[in-house]
């Protein structure tokens, strides 16, 4: 069971990962509802680092994990932007993995 989780949070992690990268590239100046290259970048680190624990097995317990991209992107990003839910539900699945 272990190991499926971990396989789906990695496969959810790959599109994650490919759609910021997508919208990085788009390059496009933002009017406010979209979010800024910058908090692009910010989360693009933050789900590689995650990918990579749990690839690694050097993820912290899960008592020890915490929502942190979730409050940034309810703070910061447009509310119901698809890839802001998309993350949050990637965040999710690593709380449980």
């Amino acid at each position: 069971m272990a190991t499926l989780s971990k396989n789906r949070f990695l496969a959810e992690a790959e599109e994650v990962i490919s759609a910021i990268r997508e919208e990085l590239g788009k390059g496009r100046a933002t009017s406010g509802e979209q979010p800024t290259s910058e908090q692009l970048a910010v989360v693009l680190r933050k789900v590689e680092a995650m990918k990579c624990q749990i690839e690694e097995g050097s993820a912290p317990p899960k008592d020890a994990r915490f929502r942190r991209l979730s409050r940034m992107l309810v703070d910061e990003w447009p509310l119901g932007h698809p890839l802001a839910t998309a993350i949050t539900e990637l965040e999710d699945l690593y709380l449980k993995v």
